[in-house]
């Protein structure tokens, strides 16, 4: 039986299973623009750094970047092995007890370097972003998410971590794993030696790292045209360093993820005809702008579906026949 390179959900309950990686790949590349309506979800479950590699340089093309990692980067042993979703005694029942050992000592040394990162990077009352990055260069931001989330979830009695991360905690799938005396094995790797409060704070920054590394969906571009219209809305007057525009700064974490296609987007749902996207002088950020004559109380534009999420909403839909002239009629 041939190793499975990956697997894909949709919304509508189908189910993939690749293993042929050419394939696997060319499904990503096709589903990923329209994933926001299809549910398009994707899981890469070979170890091959090739194939990791091209998944990932498909998602940050996608977004309109170019990957910032090289092969050598996902050749990193500990960053290759997959995370092992099942109990010991599955594992043990259905001879994968190496990949759950594997899993298991990654998930304990991701731990740790967790604690190492918060312990080196604390400094003046003030967590260091770059620590990280330190824990995701060895170990990428799965495990280091999934040793995360099942640190949260071991900690739901502390208020010391915020609720906003106990909710996210949830909604990542972390394996429960008791032995055989009533424990549970996945205590092992909690991160336990790092004061809370800093945890929940590397917890935080973990996330929010990780997000940016993400393509905006068409929810997200919304939500920001929403924020700028409600900015645009909320002035008594025109509020440019002029006098004579309306504006509104762009969010910092839209600007980093978004892609010029998502720019494009977020002006076309601008129901104003002023509309642009401009710096300015002795001002850090972008802002859109708008004429100080328009109605700022119209409602946003709504985008055109494309074709495939019509044909998703009505997939029995038939071709309709083509009416015209031929070239032939109009001689």
């Amino acid at each position: 039986m041939s190793d499975i390179i990956g697997r894909a959900t949709y919304a509508n309950g189908e189910r993939q299973i690749f293993t042929d990686a050419a394939e696997f790949l060319k499904t990503i590349r096709e589903e990923l623009p329209d994933r926001s309506s299809s549910g398009f979800a994707y899981e890469v479950l070979t170890t091959d750094p090739k194939t990791r590699k091209a998944v990932d340089d498909l998602v940050y093309n996608e977004a309109g970047e170019k990957n910032p990692h090289d092969l050598a980067f996902y050749e990193s042993a500990q960053r290759n092995i997959p995370i092992y979703q099942n109990t010991g005694s599955h594992a043990n029942k259905y001879g994968e007890l190496e990949q759950y050992r594997a899993s298991y000592k990654a998930n304990v040394a991701c731990k740790e370097a967790i604690e190492a990162a918060i312990s080196d990077n604390y400094r003046n009352n003030c967590l260091d972003p770059a620590c990280v990055k330190q824990v995701v260069r060895d170990f990428g931001y799965d495990r280091m998410l999934y040793v995360l989330a099942n640190t949260v979830r071991h900690k739901d009695w502390d208020g010391r971590i915020s609720r906003e991360n106990k909710e996210w905690a949830k909604t990542v799938p972390v394996c429960e794993n008791p032995d055989g005396f009533g424990g549970d094995r996945n205590v092992y790797f909690v991160v336990d030696r790092s004061h809370p409060g800093l945890t929940d704070l590397f917890v935080t920054q973990a996330r929010k790292t990780y997000l940016l590394t993400q393509p905006l969906a068409k929810e997200d571009v919304q939500k920001e045209a929403e924020k700028l219209l409600s900015r645009f809305q909320s002035e008594d007057r025109p509020n440019s360093p002029s006098g004579t525009h309306y504006m509104a700064q762009i969010s910092q974490d839209f600007l980093q993820r978004a892609s010029s296609k998502d720019m494009d987007s977020l002006l076309d749902r601008m129901p104003f005809r002023s509309a642009c996207f401009t710096n300015l002088k002795d001002r850090k950020g972008l802002f859109a702008v708008i004429s100080a004559d328009e109605d700022r109380f119209q409602p946003l534009r709504q985008p055109k579906s494309s074709v495939r999420e019509k044909l998703q909403k009505n997939p029995t839909a038939a071709k309709l026949p083509v009416s015209g002239k031929s070239k032939e009629q109009e001689r």
